[in-house]
């Protein structure tokens, strides 16, 4: 029993050892090109952070977290990067970058690698682990996502999302007349006014605070004109919540808040 105690509260006191802000760094990346950690947070990108030993162990959570960032380079190119760092930096440039290239992980212009023991997974609350994955953006240096070995692919881009709407890239005032919310805030309903300048197929997604997602709103085809309907939140908690409107050539993000 002592034991049991002793060990929760070492856990307890380890998970609060750590802040939910980002640690900044200054290094180069393995193509000798400089990052400051805050200068390019405050400069509106989002950074994903995937520590490896590397090992086979390490494959799936690195995978799947690059595949995660690839999906946004199409709506939202240049904002979302990854960097695949060496934990411990007791292995050279070389030897990660042959591992990445080995598991089919390219080096791009998202997609950087580290060897710096400036870029410390201890900072992120990591106990000794084979991987660790967090999410930062903002200038508040927020940090969105923090997963130890296993990584949720839908998890992590929830955590994404939120991360472009703090960052502000989401909620851009050039589409704010394209989708608009009322009332706001709302209590049983919302109704959507969407107008579009070609016919689309979209898609529309709430998600609440946290990034999860909680609906899946049915929709059919857009014409190029306004379109309005209505959705029933009488059975949403209060509080705020984001809703996505994605096409193949828009994603828009706005917040509304639930008052009952």
């Amino acid at each position: 029993m002592k034991i049991k105690f002793l060990i929760s509260l070492s856990l307890l006191i380890y998970s609060l050892s750590y802040s939910q802000t980002a640690t900044n760094f200054n290094c180069n990346d393995c193509s000798d090109i400089n990052h400051d950690l805050f200068t390019e947070l405050e400069a509106g990108k989002i950074i994903v952070i995937c520590w490896v030993m590397p090992c086979g162990a390490c494959i799936a959570p690195a995978s799947a977290s690059y595949n995660v960032v690839n999906d946004y380079q199409t709506n939202n190119p240049n904002k979302v990067y990854f960097y695949l760092v060496d934990d411990f930096s007791d292995n050279d440039c070389e030897f990660l970058n042959d591992w990445a290239i080995g598991i089919d992980l390219p080096s791009s212009s998202f997609s950087k690698r580290f060897s710096n023991s400036s870029i410390s997974m201890a900072n992120y609350g990591a106990p000794p682990s084979m991987s660790k994955v967090v999410v930062i953006a903002s200038f508040s240096h927020k940090v969105f996502y923090n997963q130890n070995d296993v990584v949720n692919e839908t998890e992590l881009g929830n955590s994404i999302n939120l991360a472009l709407i703090a960052s502000g890239i989401n909620d851009l005032s050039s589409t704010s007349e394209l989708l608009q919310i009322f009332p706001n805030p709302a209590d049983k309903s919302i109704k959507l006014s969407i107008f579009l300048k070609e016919k689309s197929k979209c898609t529309i997604e709430i998600f609440n605070s946290l990034g999860k997602k909680i609906a899946d709103i049915p929709t059919d085809i857009f014409l190029p004109t306004e379109n309005t309907f209505t959705i029933n939140t009488s059975e949403f908690k209060e509080g705020f919540y984001y809703l996505s409107l994605k096409s193949n050539k828009l994603s828009i993000t706005r917040k509304f808040t639930i008052v009952h």
